[in-house]
């Protein structure tokens, strides 16, 4: 796998967070690698514990890896540790099984908040059957939990998920997630 090929405009940090990543974690990894995006941009793995190999991967790519332990794991502290960690001025994250579903991902994904259009990006996700991971998206329904009910209600119907986000960094900051177990991007 090649380093991502970028020009010097912005900066962006990818931050994962990842345990037992398995097959979908590093077909990600390759497309993040194989982008078409004018900014340049940084990777930062978050690994909680991982058995599986997904070290192993990671070990000679031009990556920044945290370890933590599987214990101290919640979803707001890791990936405040990831965007602490980030030198971008946007922060981008994805779960370890979402793929870009092209080269144009990460750009079309910035764009807007390098245009000043907007302040938070979500990007679509978009699941072939086969590649359904979570039981509710096999069944062709999504579960909202009461934090997740009540974030919708009070932005007019609007779901953030951070399966697939870009960030301004300067929102975060003002936003920081504490740690939290889970929701964090409703928090």
């Amino acid at each position: 796998m090649s380093s991502p090929q970028i020009k010097m405009d912005y900066f962006i940090s990818i931050v994962i967070l990842t345990k037992n990543g398995g097959r979908l974690f590093k077909k990600s990894i390759e497309s993040i690698f194989s982008q078409e995006v004018k900014y340049a941009y940084e990777l930062i793995i978050i690994d909680s514990g991982s058995k599986d190999g997904t070290l192993e991967f990671l070990k000679n790519l031009k990556i920044q890896l945290i370890e933590i332990k599987h214990q101290d794991f919640s979803f707001g502290y890791a990936r405040d540790l990831g965007f602490k960690q980030a030198k971008g001025d946007f922060l981008v994250t994805i779960s370890q099984d979402v793929v870009p579903v092209d080269t144009h991902w990460l750009q079309n994904l910035v764009e807007p908040l390098d245009k000043n259009v907007a302040d938070i990006v979500q990007g679509a996700n978009l699941f072939p059957l086969d590649e359904r991971v979570f039981f509710w998206e096999k069944k062709g329904l999504f579960y909202f939990t009461q934090e997740s009910k009540k974030f919708i209600q009070e932005h007019g119907g609007f779901g953030l998920s951070f399966t697939n986000v870009a960030i301004k960094r300067k929102v975060w900051e003002e936003n920081s997630f504490g740690d939290v177990q889970m929701n964090e991007d409703k928090m």
